[in-house]
């Protein structure tokens, strides 16, 4: 109480003199005329003619004309760690403070004139505060009247409510953007050279004849082949410099300083990193043996031994280290964990590279020279997963790669108990009789939820599960959790901002993504890098040049793994991905394909007929009228019972239910909206000789795997996404009714398919079939389920 009035008579008698300053009520505070101050144009005001030049308008500009100029003020060192926002908060709480504490002096708690109750309640401080520009949320707030500490915060982004953290220590230790300590930071193996990529990268300005060359529709080389010794095939596709003019003297860095240095001239420190850029941008990536070779930070290296590291790990990471986007389609179970651990530890690696930077930068922020080392928005990494259970299992291979023990984790993670049980694992015991292929109990193990998001920042002696957006340096998220938060166009809640700066982009299991809404994936891309809407405390005067020019899109790192090969992730990455770094695509030929899988007791003949389609617009009419006009009439006969027509789209199922309604086809549906008593009644009539055609879509089959009995005749209307399902279809054919007139003679399975099909049937035929199907004069093709 003798801090607070000593604070009250100095608010009062601010001179030191006597007297007692004059009561101000608020509307005096509100009232107070403001004066606008307004500098006279000096050349307008001598009336002068000359024709005055127009400056050119930058993305810079824009930006300012956004979000105002007051967002750039430059502030001082003792203020650096306070945010805009909380500096508006605080001078309003003063103004607040000093008019409260006029209104209370010399008064008791008895009561004096002039003083009522309600005076004395609005002094009381609130509870909870959540500061709504920089995004971050107060942990602890102290109540002055009961001294309790209130733990529970909102996180206004994912709209959860956190869990109170135990170990205070943990919650203070999360840095912001530009906090001063940073562990081992001061090593100097933990030191970025010139030849990182991560520093020739980012810290560089791209030359102006490069960016219109990556502007342009084609910026790239010709494919060229690689040939790596564990991952196979590569085409790999380089930034065409050849028609580039490059400057000699554009080798000026924004980040570096600008006077000499008594080690080295800052000059030659550029041209050195300028000139590891353009031998990066030239030539294909490195194959390092070891991690100490591919600048791990050293706290890096430490929590993971060499020996740890397979050759698989090795190699990839040296591809993800060279910062180019790769787009691998050969993911499996038994590659997902290598594959997770290397892109892990790269984001993990680059994240931490850049809380190095900033906190070696603000030494030199602090001594007045310029540094530019963020983005508008903090957030660098975002990762795409389709299930909790795959985030959960890339959150604990982060937790590994930072910290060794079970001891350490539950020290320095903040609120991992909450984590565990929101994406733990579901306890379920496998059934005895496994009666689906062992890769749907793989895919559906665990937690299976496709809607959640987490953000991770990263702290000075560990990390923060469930942080907020905007203080995250890392966001794991589904595509649904994504989208709900980006909304559509029109919605006013809709927030993207915490996209623009994303630096690294990795997708997983995008093969999924399809099964789930492919929408959802699209959308998240359209959204990258947009103008912020709202400048969420950011300090212009740290943010990259490039990033304040709207050239994100160049400087991001794009990684696509699917299990499959996908015409949709291709035109994405072909056309979303513009890394001038270049591009790399795993192509291994498939020596077989999945119809090898057929069991050698179905002897069937297996027909494949391509129909001719004039473009790819018209892919889908032309394949309806030839299946009406050639296939369906030959399946209509009496001879032909128990049909099965396999659809992958359910646009084309929906279309070809019309067709079967107006012509009065006796049929069943099963798909992903058919009612669970609606299914067992179709697969049972069609078991027991009471439908002639069932109608399956792929998408049903992905999400329940029936074994559907009876089958006699399949009919593929398009090959399945998922090469896997044609053989696990046609061997449903051995679980036939013979009873109600079944024989091993009289079976059939017809493909149709056209050139727009060739990634689907290279995966079933192999790539030497698929090349030969589709050069042959012939249209139509058969294999015997003997053949190998």
């Amino acid at each position: 109480m003798g801090f607070k009035k000593a604070n009250k008579r100095a608010l009062l008698n601010p001179t030191g003199k006597g007297g007692i300053k004059p009561k101000r009520s608020k509307q005096f505070w509100q009232q107070r005329p403001t004066i606008n101050f307004q500098v006279e144009d000096k050349d307008s005001a001598s009336g002068s003619d000359e024709e005055v030049e127009e400056e050119e308008i930058t993305e810079y500009d824009a930006l300012l004309k956004v979000y105002g100029a007051q967002t750039c003020d430059v502030r001082s060192d003792e203020e650096s760690d306070v945010d805009e926002a909380e500096e508006e908060e605080i001078c309003e709480g003063e103004m607040e403070e000093e008019e409260n504490d006029m209104d209370e002096e010399d008064v008791s708690l008895n009561g004096v004139d002039g003083i009522d109750e309600e005076d004395l309640l609005s002094n009381e401080e609130e509870n909870e505060t959540i500061d709504l520009e920089s995004g971050e949320d107060e942990n602890e707030t102290i109540d002055l009247e009961s001294g309790e500490e209130e733990n529970e915060t909102i996180d206004l982004e994912s709209g959860e409510e956190e869990e109170e953290i135990v170990d205070t220590d943990i919650g203070s230790d999360i840095l912001d953007e530009n906090e001063d300590e940073f562990p081992e930071m001061d090593d100097e193996n933990d030191t970025c050279g010139p030849s990182d990529p991560f520093v020739f990268r980012y810290e560089l300005e791209l030359q102006p004849s490069i960016i219109q060359n990556l502007e342009s529709s084609n910026p790239y080389k010709p494919i060229e082949t690689l040939q790596f010794k564990v991952l196979g095939r590569a085409e790999q596709r380089l930034l065409n410099l050849d028609n580039v003019q490059l400057l000699e003297d554009h080798s000026k860095s924004k980040l570096l300083e600008e006077e000499p240095t008594e080690e080295d001239d800052t000059g030659n420190e550029c041209k050195k990193i300028r000139s590891f850029q353009l031998d990066a941008i030239k030539k294909p990536p490195k194959n390092f043996s070891s991690l100490s070779q591919m600048n791990v930070m050293k706290r890096i290296l430490n929590k993971n031994p060499e020996e740890n590291w397979g050759p698989m790990e090795k190699e990839f990471f040296s591809i993800l280290n060279s910062y180019k986007d790769i787009y691998y389609p050969q993911r499996d179970d038994n590659n997902s964990g290598k594959l997770r651990s290397a892109y892990v530890l790269h984001a993990v690696n680059h994240i931490l590279k850049s809380k190095a930077k900033i906190v070696s930068n603000n030494i030199k922020s602090k001594a007045g020279k310029e540094v530019r080392d963020q983005g508008l928005i903090r957030p660098k990494v975002l990762i795409v997963v389709p299930f909790r259970e795959s985030a959960r299992k890339i959150i604990n291979s982060l937790k590994d790669c930072v910290f060794s023990t079970p001891a350490e984790i539950s020290k320095n993670v903040a609120n991992n108990p909450r984590f565990m049980e929101d994406f733990g694992g579901i306890d379920e015991e496998l059934p005895e009789k496994r009666n689906k292929p062992d890769d749907f109990y793989n895919l559906f193990a665990g937690n299976i939820d496709d809607s959640f998001k987490i953000g991770i920042s990263f702290g000075n002696k560990g990390i923060k599960l469930y942080s907020e957006f905007y203080s995250s340096d890392l966001i794991i998220a589904s595509p649904l959790g994504l989208r709900l938060i980006i909304g559509v166009e029109g919605e006013k809640d809709r927030d993207f901002d915490f996209l623009n700066s994303i630096e690294m982009l990795i997708m997983d299991q995008m093969d999924v993504f399809s099964m789930q809404n492919w929408d959802h994936v699209l959308e998240i891309m359209s959204q990258l890098h947009k103008k912020p809407i709202k400048s969420h405390g950011v300090d212009f005067g740290r943010v990259r040049i490039w990033s304040l020019n709207g050239l994100n899109k160049f400087y991001r790192q794009t990684i696509f793994l699917s299990n499959i090969r996908m015409p949709e992730i291709n035109a994405l990455f072909n056309k979303e991905c513009i890394n001038y770094m270049g591009k790399i695509k795993i192509n291994n030929p498939i020596k077989l394909g999945t119809i090898c899988r057929v069991l050698g007791g179905i002897n069937v003949p297996m027909t494949f007929r391509r129909f001719v389609s004039s473009e790819l617009t018209r892919s889908p009419e032309c394949r309806f009228n030839y299946f009406v006009s050639k296939i369906l009439p030959d399946y209509t006969k009496d001879s032909m019972f128990h049909t099965l027509i396999f659809i992958p789209s359910y646009f084309d199922f929906v279309r070809l239910r019309n067709h079967f309604n107006v012509s009065s086809h006796d049929y069943g549906e099963i798909c992903e909206y058919t009612k669970d008593k609606n299914i067992a009644a179709a697969r049972d009539n069609f078991f027991h000789n009471e439908l002639h055609f069932i109608l399956y879509t792929e998408r049903c089959h992905f999400y329940r795997r029936f074994r559907i009995k009876g089958v006699r005749h399949l009919v593929f209307y398009q090959l399945p996404q998922n090469p896997q399902f044609y053989p696990e279809l046609v061997n449903h054919m051995l679980f036939q009714n013979r009873k109600g007139g079944g024989s091993d003679g009289h079976m059939s399975v017809t493909v149709l398919y056209d050139k727009y099909d060739v990634h689907r049937v290279s995966a079933v035929a192999g790539t030497d079939r698929c090349s030969k199907m589709f050069t042959s004069d012939k249209s139509t093709h058969m294999f015997m389920s003997d053949e190998r």
